[in-house]
């Protein structure tokens, strides 16, 4: 059988074509399911914190906060951010959702942009849909519900679920105000705090029953940290009194502490 340079010429034709178009659809699914969480700076420094907290927010015990100009902290942030940069958006059913009473992460960036996770679940009943889950519910492995600028929604990470596997290790939980029960006047005590987040400083007040607030001290914040040492003021009378640490934009209650004379 005898074949021409013709028929050479278009057999390589017809299979040029063929392979394009069964490269067409990986090239659109390529471009369909690239992360929008890849356009997020992946540098550790461009992140100003990132914290997260237990349970029953806002009174629940908070983490360790991990920040970007800490020489200590930069490892686990990049393996956080490079692990959030690779997820991949899913499309989830109406049963998947996140609790709001779930631990989450949050990403503070320089430039003001926040990231927020939580794990994701699966819920037969939701009483608010998607986000309290009243009966039925379970984890979803390796789910993970995002919120961002980029996309609101549910992402799969089997790279972000080790990380989170982790996180007691990354961000130990940490008392976020110390300070003595009984203090006696004119004696010197310390109070210190810790996560911290907002503004760059605090003010410590003082709240007696029939007396209004007095201020011990304004204090600057390092890294959502600090630490105190002085008196009570000389007129605050002998009983139950309530410790202010007052955070721009924060209502946090005040914590019970004993005066003697």
């Amino acid at each position: 059988m005898v074949v021409t340079l013709a028929v050479l010429q278009w057999i390589l034709t017809m299979l040029k074509a063929a392979l394009f178009v069964g490269l067409v659809p990986l090239l659109v699914f390529a471009a369909c399911t690239r992360s929008p969480l890849g356009n997020l700076p992946r540098d550790p420094s461009a992140v100003e914190v990132v914290s997260s907290q237990e349970p029953g927010s806002p009174s629940g015990a908070f983490l360790t906060p991990l920040w970007g100009d800490r020489a200590d902290d930069r490892e686990a942030i990049a393996s956080l951010i490079e692990a959030l940069a690779r997820a991949n958006p899913v499309a989830a059913s109406k049963e998947e959702g996140t609790q709001e009473t779930e631990r989450f992460l949050r990403i503070r960036y320089r430039d003001g942009t926040e990231v927020q996770m939580r794990p994701a679940w699966w819920c037969a009943s939701w009483v608010v849909e998607g986000t309290y889950c009243s009966a039925n519910g379970k984890r979803v492995p390796e789910h993970w519900f995002v919120e961002s600028p980029n996309m609101t929604g549910i992402v799969e990470s089997p790279t972000l679920s080790a990380w989170w596997d982790h996180l007691d290790e990354y961000m130990p939980p940490v008392k976020r105000l110390t300070y003595p029960l009984v203090v006696r006047k004119g004696e010197t005590f310390a109070v210190s705090g810790e996560a911290l987040l907002r503004g760059d400083s605090v003010r410590l007040t003082i709240e007696v029953p029939g007396m209004p607030k007095m201020l011990l001290a304004a204090i600057p914040l390092d890294h959502g940290s600090f630490v105190w040492q002085g008196t009570l003021p000389p007129d605050i009378p002998a009983g139950s009194a309530l410790l202010y640490v007052e955070v721009p934009g924060v209502s946090m209650d005040g914590d019970t502490l004993t005066v003697l004379e």
